[in-house]
């Protein structure tokens, strides 16, 4: 093995070739004292170091201070570094529409700028869509732009084509000379001609006043081309001899034809008075309608006579004057507690009690002068106790209630006299109180607490006493602990609602007299309808004008009519029969008659029952039956009859706006 350090021959044992060896290491020592020692090569490799530093600083200095001849910022076309101010205006770039800002396109590829201003200033999708929505408009207004059709017309029109004119082109054989020319029309002989330009019409009236020319005499019997005579019925013709005779000899006459007329209209109107004539009014009773006396007294019992209004405002006063006496009473003291049974006294009777034995309870005030009303048996000598019980009362629990009452005792022995408290649910009595020995009226009265339930009071007498002169009154079952105080409320009470239920009653009755009323109406409220309740014929009349226009009505076979109408108001009662004609005439034509027993339909509302009303429209009675409703109050509709009021068809002969004298009867 060769190298620069020593030649070893391969196939030499070391021992052979060791002197080569040593000769080859002294070599290799050479050369590393030559090289140095590893210090020495680590500050030579830092001095280099330091050496390559310093000059690279030193080219740097100089580069800087070269400044742009060595480094240009980039111009133009011209390469080079990027400036400060280019770096911020990249940085600051943004894809909103931001004032000096590069514009930078985000996401989705878009990028905003503000609202155009000049001319050449970036158009926005809001400016192009406002563009296009004007344009829209414009390309479908019509006034700006002709339609298609309006397009075909304009094709169509015919070169030298001209706007019409107020002219006629050709009549017969009579041509126009000019466009605006015009042409006259004479009527000939028995012709008159009649124009009307404000319609735009003209009238050709043949008179028949013209003379026939010559060739007349070929349409007479014996001529050439003869007309027949006219048939009755038939084919029309010739007027014969024997026509001529009558019409101009003998027949009926224009003036004649009148005087027939009026023959016929006078009896008519006489056949009218005298069915009128005929109607007899009885005197009213207590069954039926009529005539009837009027009278102003207040303490009459009559049955045969009516009262005046004068009456009936007389007792509406009599009654405001006893509802001002009444309260000025003071039954009940608001600081007193208030009586939960019902008719604690007895002065309602036995109302709100019930007897529970085969000897019953009254109640009386005939003892001992007393005027004060009072529960007693009734005077037999009892076989079981005399019990009288009270309507059921609800109790709270934990509340103090006292039960307390009146007693006398002629007898003078304690106990024969009981007020109780009963459970209803168990039957058990739980409090009771009686009366002391002596005769004088004595109060007693026990408090206690209870749980809920239902009780009732009781009052008994033991078997074997009679009841003669054992009475109790004012009875008070109330909360608290004051058993002493007693007052009248609960039998106010009662009395109210006898009151209210009396209220209803009259109402009811006054209701059925035609008049309506309601139990919530006050007592001079009821009064003065009362007063409004018919008792004898009634009677009006004046003149009204009819509506200025035609109304639907319904006949009374369901169909329908439009006619002119009239309304009357004000009258004070139901009429039962109106007669209606046309001022001034005395003629059956254009009357209207009504009468209630043509089907005698009561009063409904919702309105439903009707009667019928006949509006004649000729001379001979025949025209319409018109449908009338009967309705409650003042309620009204055309064509019907309330409590003052009513709304009628008239024929007015077509005519509307006209003036009509009414009658209106109540019998």
């Amino acid at each position: 093995m060769a190298n620069r350090y020593g030649n070893l021959v391969g196939s030499k044992k070391i021992s052979e070739d060791f002197q080569t060896i040593n000769v080859g290491f002294d070599r290799v020592q050479a050369e590393m004292d030559t090289k140095g020692t590893p210090a020495d090569a680590q500050a030579k490799a830092n001095a280099a170091k330091d050496a390559a530093i310093a000059a690279a600083a030193a080219d740097l200095a100089a580069h800087k201070q070269r400044g742009a001849d060595e480094h240009p910022t980039a111009k133009g076309n011209a390469a080079g570094f990027m400036s400060a101010a280019d770096k911020l205006l990249v940085d600051a770039s943004t894809s909103a529409a931001t004032p000096d800002t590069l514009m930078q396109r985000d996401a989705e590829g878009r990028a905003k700028v503000a609202a155009p201003g000049a001319a050449d200033d970036i158009a926005r999708k809001a400016e192009t869509d406002a563009v296009q929505t004007k344009l829209d408009s414009h390309a479908a207004d019509t006034v700006k732009h002709v339609t298609h059709a309006e397009h075909d017309k304009l094709t169509g029109i015919a070169a030298g084509a001209e706007v019409n004119q107020n002219a006629f082109s050709k009549i017969n054989d009579v041509s126009a000379g000019s466009k605006t020319d015009t042409v006259t029309l004479v009527g000939g002989t028995g012709v008159v001609i009649t124009t009307d330009p404000a319609n735009k019409r003209i009238s050709f009236t043949v008179t028949g006043e013209s003379t026939p020319g010559a060739h007349a005499l070929s349409h007479l019997p014996g001529g050439t081309d003869v007309i027949p005579d006219a048939e009755t019925g038939g084919v029309s013709g010739l007027m014969s001899g024997a026509d001529a005779k009558f019409v101009r000899q003998d027949g009926e006459t224009k003036t004649g034809a009148q005087t027939k007329a009026d023959a016929a209209e006078q009896a008519a109107n006489e056949y009218t008075d005298q069915k009128v004539g005929e109607i007899v009014i009885d005197d009213a009773s207590l069954t039926k309608k009529g005539i009837v006396q009027l009278s102003s007294a207040t303490g009459s019992d009559s049955e045969t006579e009516a009262a005046t209004p004068k009456a009936v405002n007389d007792a509406r006063l009599a009654a405001i004057t006893g509802a001002a006496l009444d309260s000025e009473k003071k039954y009940i003291q608001k600081s007193r507690p208030s009586n939960l049974l019902p008719n604690s006294s007895g002065e309602m009777q036995l109302q709100g009690w019930t007897n529970a034995s085969s000897v019953p309870f009254v109640s009386s005030n005939d003892v001992n002068d007393e005027v004060s009303t009072a529960f007693v048996s009734n005077g037999a000598t009892t076989s079981t106790n005399s019990i009288l019980k009270s309507d059921n009362i609800s109790i709270r629990s934990g509340v103090t209630y006292t039960l307390s009452a009146d007693f006398i005792n002629p007898a003078g022995v304690a106990g024969q006299i009981n007020v109780s408290l009963r459970n209803t649910d168990s039957g058990v009595i739980i409090k009771s109180i009686s009366c002391d020995a002596g005769t004088a009226w004595h109060r007693k009265a026990i408090t206690f607490a209870l749980g809920a339930g239902s009780y009732n009071v009781e009052l008994s007498i033991p078997l074997g006493l009679s009841g003669v002169n054992r009475r109790v009154r004012r009875i008070m079952f109330s909360t608290g602990t004051d058993g002493d105080l007693w007052n009248q409320d609960s039998n106010d009470r009662l009395l109210f609602q006898s009151v209210s239920d009396g209220k209803t009653a009259i109402a009811a009755a006054i209701t059925g007299k035609g008049v309506v009323a309601s139990g919530s109406d006050t007592f001079p409220q009821l009064a003065t309808k009362i007063g409004q309740i018919s008792t004898g014929p009634k009677y009006a009349t004046g003149t009204v004008t009819s509506s200025s226009y035609l109304s639907a009505f319904t006949t009374q076979q369901g169909g329908g009519i439009n006619l002119p109408w009239v309304a009357v108001t004000g009258l004070g009662f139901r009429p039962n029969r109106i007669i209606i004609r046309i001022a001034g005439t005395t003629t059956n034509l254009g009357m209207t008659v009504y009468n209630y027993e043509t089907r005698n339909a009561a009063p409904t509302e919702p309105a439903v029952g009707y009667n019928v009303a006949t509006v004649i429209t000729s001379d001979l009675g025949s025209g319409y039956n018109i449908r009338v409703y009967e309705r409650l109050g003042s309620n009204s509709s055309l064509a019907c009859v309330n409590g003052s009021q009513f709304f009628m068809p008239v024929s007015g002969n077509g005519s509307v706006g006209l003036s009509y004298t009414w009658e209106a009867f109540q019998v």
